[in-house]
């Protein structure tokens, strides 16, 4: 993430996004073992990222395609985990990640 004033803020921010989708995931009922595959993934680029140095937070793109992946799956089984992933993948795109 770029250097300058509000990226501190939007570290946080990334991260708290982050942490609590993390939790979201843990929470979530039975699925496919397809859908459970993507999700064990997820949640360990989630830990991956919010477990590094502050200033090192920045996911890869690879990790954005599986949310959006991710929020189309369950988009109508779980909408608000579909909701959380968006949520996320909007704020990396409007912070230029």
């Amino acid at each position: 993430m770029a250097d300058g004033p509000g990226a501190a803020d939007h570290q946080r921010h990334l991260h708290d996004m982050l942490t609590a989708l993390h939790e979201e995931l843990r929470a979530l009922g039975p699925v496919s073992a397809e859908n459970r595959a993507l999700l064990e993934r997820l949640a360990g680029d989630i830990r991956a990222i919010t477990g590094t140095d502050p200033g090192n937070q920045t996911p890869d793109r690879a990790f954005k395609s599986r949310l959006v992946k991710a929020a189309a799956a369950f988009e109508v089984s779980h909408p608000q985990l579909s909701r959380s992933m968006e949520s996320v993948v909007d704020a990396l795109a409007n912070w230029n990640l």
